[in-house]
């Protein structure tokens, strides 16, 4: 699934960017902010689907490179998790993206882009009926975020479609020892050009 999506994010990047150049360039701007939908596929709970909101705010530093900052959370979601000696996880699990990092975008109506951010993802256990969290009370993992995207704009209004990579680096919590865990993360929503 992941590679069919990878696959399909490439032919994307090989086809847009003739169009994304053809274009011309749009007016200077300084920025970008948006609003997206956050969908997150977490390997270590047997590929649970995590869905949420966030939003982002981007400013450029020299032409076709922003510094971008972001932040999503996800709604609470069922999963069964057995992580050994910490025990097992049969209730919610909602989790909290920060992360920040360069964007190298090329074109402007019509913008292809990569960016690879750092940060954290926040893993949190919802309380069952009585009150009582499992003996999993919360994790803090660091994360690394390589993703590609695509952009639309008309004017200052555009659409924005990203897919990446979401590297979880944790020790003890979940997975009770250092591990990395490779999950899919895919936002799409409106985008604004200032």
């Amino acid at each position: 699934m992941i590679r069919r999506i990878v696959l399909g994010a490439a032919l994307i990047l090989t086809v847009l960017p003739s169009a994304a150049f053809a274009q011309g360039s749009s007016g200077y701007y300084r920025g970008e902010f948006g609003v997206f939908a956050d969908y997150t596929r977490l390997h270590f709970t047997d590929n649970a689907n995590l869905y949420g909101v966030g939003g982002r705010f981007g400013f450029e530093v020299y032409p076709r490179l922003q510094v971008e900052g972001e932040a999503a959370y996800d709604f609470n979601r069922t999963v069964n998790l057995d992580s050994g000696s910490v025990g097992s996880l049969n209730g919610g699990l909602r989790t909290t993206h920060v992360l920040v990092g360069p964007k190298f975008e090329f074109g402007k109506s019509i913008c292809v882009f990569g960016t690879l951010k750092g940060g954290f993802v926040n893993f949190t256990p919802k309380k069952n009926s009585g009150g009582v969290t499992t003996s999993f009370d919360g994790d803090t993992d660091g994360a690394i975020y390589p993703a590609v995207g695509a952009e639309v704009f008309m004017r200052w209004l555009g659409m924005r479609f990203e897919v990446g990579d979401e590297i979880h680096f944790g020790y003890g919590g979940l997975t009770n020892h250092v591990s990395r865990s490779n999950n899919l993360r895919a936002t799409f929503g409106p985008a604004f050009r200032f």
